[in-house]
């Protein structure tokens, strides 16, 4: 239960290791992480309920340019992940900044996931004062 992180003082430096252990493969923030996923400075004027809710069900929004594809090859690889397309190849990024590309030509199916690349449980590995601790770090103003 995460309710009393609201009540927990978060510590930003410990919530910044709490970031680059869990959240830098997929996210950029204060000059940590791979620029995968959404851009968390937007998190830095919301309510610490919101990054909470956020954390908790990460499917809940999924802004389009960050919707996970699957394609099956039509040699039966199944590859996933964020989908951008280039002349003629399909990209598809995943954690850690990975771009696989396949050509289009090689694709038997594909489709749209409808879920973040951010898997569902992954507050599991935050007790309620790593949570608080991670709030805070993004919620600290931009290290310059």
């Amino acid at each position: 239960n995460y309710k009393p992180t609201y009540l927990l003082k978060g510590d930003i430096a410990a919530g910044g290791i709490h970031f680059q252990q869990l959240c830098a493969p997929c996210h950029a923030l204060s000059g940590i992480g791979t620029n995968v996923g959404p851009d968390l400075s937007i998190y830095r004027n919301k309510p610490a309920q919101d990054i909470v809710e956020a954390i908790i069900n990460p499917n809940a929004v999924i802004e389009p340019q960050f919707m996970s594809y699957a394609a099956e090859t039509k040699d039966g690889q199944v590859i996933s992940g964020i989908l951008r397309e280039t002349a003629g190849n399909l990209e598809f990024l995943q954690a850690q900044g990975i771009v696989t590309r396949i050509r289009r030509d090689d694709v038997k199916k594909l489709g749209a996931v409808a879920l973040s690349l951010m898997p569902e449980g992954f507050e599991a590995a935050l007790t309620p004062q790593a949570m608080a601790d991670l709030i805070a770090f993004l919620k600290a103003p931009p290290r310059r």
